[in-house]
């Protein structure tokens, strides 16, 4: 799911990559390369300036397949509140 904000910070339209998942029995076959390139051109063509996603601490080959296609470290802490959860 690629979703579609704006930042100030990052000059306009950004985006997020959420629940990024391949099945295990795909996994290390480039299908999250796969995956991810095509989320990219779809942002490209929708003029987002950058692409934000999470991974879990621990989750290496996620992390491995995300630094190898250039995503970097922001140092930040991801920081949640629930709304209207009861």
């Amino acid at each position: 799911m690629l979703t579609v904000g704006f930042s100030f910070e990052f000059r306009g339209p950004d985006a997020s990559i959420d629940e990024l998942y391949i099945d295990a029995a795909y996994r290390r076959r480039g299908s999250g390369r796969q995956a991810l390139a095509f989320a990219e051109r779809r942002a490209r063509e929708m003029g987002v300036n950058a692409i934000h996603l999470e991974v879990d601490h621990g989750n290496n080959p996620a992390l491995e397949l995300y630094l190898s296609t250039g995503y970097r470290n922001h140092d930040r802490f991801l920081m949640t509140k629930w709304l209207n959860r009861e």
